[in-house]
Order: C-alpha cells, then structure tokens, then sequence
C-alpha cells in the first residue's frame, strides 16, 4: 500500500489500465444488474455492452505492453488510438440503450460515464505524448 495520501499522487503509466479495468467491472456489473438492464435486453444490447469495454481493457493493456522504441513507438500509437475508438463506440453504446431501454438512464450510468471520459482523456494523453525510449544495450 503507497504511504503517499491519494490526493497527493500523481498519474502513473498504469492508471489507463486501471481505469479501464474499473470500466469493464462497473459496465458488466450494470448490464447484470435486472434494475437496469432487463433480461430480454441483454442478449441484443448489454453483452455488447460488455464486450465494447472488454475491447477497452485489451487495447489499453496492449498498449502499455508495447515498448515505445523506435521500431515499436507508431504500433503503441495505434493501440492508443483503438483504445479511443473503443471508447467512443462504447459510448454511442450507452446512449443506444439510453434510448430503448426505460431503466437505463444517463443517471444510473454515470459513475461509468465519468470512467468512460477519464479513459478518453488518459488515451489521448498517452498518444499524443509518447515519446521514443531508446533500448539500453549492455556493453
């Protein structure tokens, strides 16, 4: 556990992923939830659901696991960039089931919404501001 309060920390490589892990728990457990996503619902719209923020999670991770070199640095890119298309595709989602589904409200959606954006703006951070890292060789 970091001794740092959580107030005091700064942005670390890893909090793209642990938001879209955050994502992908808080999206399935609302498509679950019989509240707000009804059974004969799911099949057509919520396991979509789960899959546009599965697709977040493994763009994400495999972003983070590509080492920004110069051979390397435009595949990181475009992963970043397919973490920012599944992000959005996720979020014309949402609003799809917004639209049919009566107990799907933008209100009982905003915990992921707020996650949903913070991913966008953690992405486009990463993209924009890759830079390449040389390999250090042994002598």
């Amino acid at each position: 556990m970091s001794g740092v309060y959580a107030r005091n920390r700064k942005q670390t490589a890893f909090d793209p992923i642990v938001t879209a892990a955050n994502l992908q728990d808080k999206v399935t457990l609302y498509v679950m939830d019989e509240k707000r996503i009804p059974k004969r619902w799911r099949l057509i719209i919520g396991i979509k659901l789960i899959e546009a923020a599965d697709r977040i999670s493994d763009c994400a991770i495999a972003a983070n696991e590509t080492w920004p070199d110069e051979k390397h640095i435009d595949l990181r890119r475009d992963y970043w960039r397919q973490t920012i298309i599944a992000c959005k595709q996720l979020d014309r989602k949402l609003a799809r089931a917004q639209k049919v589904i009566p107990s799907a409200t933008a209100g009982s959606m905003s915990e992921i919404l707020e996650l949903l954006d913070k991913e966008i703006n953690l992405a486009i951070q990463h993209r924009d501001h890759d830079k390449v890292v040389p390999i250090m060789k042994k002598k």
